[in-house]
């Protein structure tokens, strides 16, 4: 008899037992096996995605994009077992954002029907625990489990997800500054784990980072206390007068594109090939850059001809012989390109504040709001559908970049981009920074201790 142990019940868990349930008539014969899943959290929806957490907080994908299941789009080894996405098993839009609760509950379904569908040589073994180690055992692996129960497999796999994180020394030197002149100093996790009530109605607080976790916050700090969005244009936010004051900067300075509101009437572009991952890292940049720039223009050149000068055909000829970002390759986008609106500006896209100085703060915030106003317009309007384009793009050179390594410059891009928040959450930033609730800092930020104005 054979062992697996899974550490981490989640999403990934929930796919890996689905898998090894789904292949195991073939790849066991006769044999039997023994599956371990380890997780303190609810087994399927796991610690992010448990139901215990306000209704507040959103999936970050819409309910078509998420699926547990294979189907016919997949490429792997083993038996294909459809099953239904968010959307079909909710019966709901495809483009709903749903609930992390409701997400909760299809993750339990999926993870319940592995269990209840699992071959007869195959036992399913929950431990709703923590694995407190993992020490090699004779001819085996050993788990300690937080209960105190230990488990032998041949193999383990760690399908943790997102963990929590220790401080770093400077968030750590942060917080004890904060303890010894009585500040609160909120850390790095989860938002529905953190405590957010040491965070006081009306008090300035200082938000280093404008990603997805800053959207969790200020939803918390906001509608979480009673404050409410109005209005069928733009928003306008109604505070509860619970809200403090949120400071906002991050490296970029500028929150997450937002979701786009429409797909492609065609299929993305398959891979140029002018990707090696193997490559060194700026010759890897300088692909990628390319990769990205192929898609976004053969959507703008085929779904949009009336706004180029000449066709797919010569102009793909033509960019497949320039050197990205060269003198050349900027000729051809500036002559074939009419309006400078379409034209691909990565450098830009990637780091829209840099360079740029105002005179006050009021004058960045006004920036702020024609710039969350632009993105909400852009990433709705399907005119603009060679945004969706790169950003599938994207999905494609991450795939690639997957067998030669992780690429941080890449990462942070393929995040910005693509893995926005859905478009209302933008709308509503764009309210709360109206309202005074929000303020932005702008790219850059450092936070620096002073003993003395403390």
């Amino acid at each position: 008899m054979s062992a697996v142990a899974v550490i981490g019940a989640g999403p990934t868990g929930t796919v890996l037992l689905e898998r090894i349930c789904a292949n195991a008539p073939e790849l066991l014969g006769d044999g039997r096996l023994d599956v371990h899943v380890v997780d303190p959290h609810p087994h399927g929806a796991g610690r992010v995605w448990r139901a215990e957490q306000p209704d507040l907080l959103w999936a970050n994908s819409a309910a078509a994009d998420v699926t547990v299941f294979t189907d016919a789009s997949v490429r792997c080894a083993g038996p294909i077992r459809p099953g239904p996405t968010l959307a079909e098993w909710l019966g709901c839009e495809p483009g709903f954002f749903a609930p992390r609760p409701v997400l909760s509950r299809y993750l339990s379904h999926a993870f319940e029907r592995a269990v209840r569908t699992a071959p007869r040589n195959v036992r399913v073994h929950l431990h709703r625990a923590a694995a407190a180690g993992l020490t090699d055992a004779r001819a085996a692996q050993r788990v300690e489990l937080s209960s105190g129960e230990r488990l032998e497999a041949d193999a383990v796999v760690l399908a943790q997800g997102h963990q929590g994180v220790r401080p770093a020394p400077q968030e750590a030197e942060q917080a004890a500054f904060a303890g010894r002149h009585g500040l609160a100093y909120v850390p790095t996790g989860y938002a529905a784990d953190l405590a957010l009530d040491a965070l006081p109605a009306g008090e300035p607080v200082l938000v280093r980072g404008a990603g997805l976790a800053f959207v969790d916050l200020m939803v918390l700090l906001t509608s979480g206390r009673g404050g409410r969005f109005t209005g069928d244009g733009e928003l306008v936010y109604l505070p509860s007068g619970r809200e403090p004051r949120l400071y906002v900067g991050s490296r970029r300075g500028v929150p997450y594109h937002a979701k786009t509101g429409y797909r492609l009437a065609r299929s993305p572009a398959g891979s140029p090939g002018f990707l090696d991952a193997g490559a060194p890292a700026a010759e890897r940049r300088a692909a990628v850059a390319k990769e990205l720039a192929y898609a976004y223009y053969r959507e703008l050149f085929t779904a949009h001809p009336s706004r180029t000068k000449i066709g797919w055909e010569a102009f793909e000829s033509a960019f497949a012989a320039a050197e990205w970002g060269g003198r050349q390759s900027r000729a051809l986008v500036t002559k074939s390109v009419s309006r400078y609106a379409d034209r691909l500006h990565l450098d830009r896209l990637d780091r829209p504040l840099h360079g740029m100085r105002f005179g006050d703060l009021a004058g960045l915030q006004r920036w702020m709001h024609g710039y969350l106003t632009a993105d909400l317009e852009r990433r709705a309007d399907p005119a603009h559908s060679a945004d969706l384009a790169m950003i599938h793009g994207l999905i494609s050179v991450r795939a690639a970049l997957g067998e030669g390594g992780s690429d941080p410059w890449f990462d942070g891009l393929f995040n910005f981009v693509a893995s926005g928040p859905p478009a209302p959450r933008l709308a509503e930033l764009r309210a709360l920074a109206r309202a005074g609730v929000v303020t932005f800092l702008g790219a850059g930020m450092r936070v620096e201790q002073d003993a003395v104005s403390a």
